[in-house]
């Protein structure tokens, strides 16, 4: 496989899942995401299988309006699901399967905004009709997130920002790198440009951005309630616990 190693993809996708509420991997799904990583096994041909496992089909009305089902917390899928928690696994283990492609089979281009977009339609376009796209309505999630009107003039504004520092290489001081690293993940946090699956595309993204510039995350040894803390407090306006955060697990990548 292309770019970081085997063992840290499967410890990124392990915490993911962790941080999303499933605590444990089985042995079977850790040698599914091994197959995919290694590319004796091919993402979408492992979709379709889950989607047959699971009796899972597309029954989507496209006259719905973005948002939730009337009466249900499930934002509007292909699959026709509206319980929440059966929602949140299907999505999750889907979600984490395309991580694996990704890894895999990498997005070509500099990590620009449409990068950004292209991540998480890559992530939840099996699922969600408006994968990839900025959200058209306002959201809340424990806090509020900027007003619907805002998000792409923010957008736009953030990533020509991170553009005259050629996303972030610019940066040679480690010190510096973090801070920088840590205000980018605090602002696409605040943002918030899609209706759902913030988190997972831009932790993502800072992943790439950081070993782009030669440094990794090393997720697997962050704390999932200290990320989610210090996330709504980047987003109060507070970034210095993403900071802390980013510096426990950031590292530089030793060249062979």
């Amino acid at each position: 496989m292309k770019g970081p190693s085997l063992d840290y993809c499967l410890n990124y996708i392990k915490f993911t899942l962790r941080s999303e509420g499933d605590e444990s991997l089985s042995e079977e799904e850790e040698r599914l995401f091994s197959d995919i990583l290694e590319e004796d096994a091919d993402s979408s041909k492992v979709i379709d299988a889950y989607f047959e496992e699971h009796g899972l089909k597309r029954d989507f009305d496209s006259k719905l309006k973005p948002g939730y089902y009337e009466g249900t917390k499930c934002p509007l899928n292909y699959l026709g699901i509206k319980d929440r928690d059966r929602l949140d696994d299907v999505d999750l283990m889907i979600s984490s399967i395309r991580t694996a492609g990704l890894f895999v089979d990498p997005i070509n281009r500099e990590p620009d905004l449409e990068y950004y977009l292209t991540v998480h339609k890559r992530l939840f376009s099996d699922i969600y009709p408006d994968a990839g796209k900025i959200r058209e309505i306002d959201a809340s999630k424990r806090t509020d997130f900027v007003p619907v009107k805002e998000v792409p003039r923010l957008l736009r504004n953030l990533f020509k920002k991170l553009k005259e520092s050629d996303y972030l290489k610019a940066f040679e001081d480690e010190d510096d790198f973090i801070n920088e690293l840590s205000y980018i993940m605090g602002e696409l946090e605040s943002i918030h440009p899609f209706f759902d699956g913030n988190g997972r595309t831009t932790r993502f993204f800072v992943t790439h951005l950081a070993h782009r510039s030669k440094y990794e995350v090393d997720w697997i040894n962050a704390d999932s309630d200290s990320l989610l803390e210090a996330s709504i407090s980047a987003i109060d306006g507070d970034n210095q616990p993403l900071v802390d955060l980013l510096e426990e697990i950031t590292y530089p990548i030793e060249e062979d």
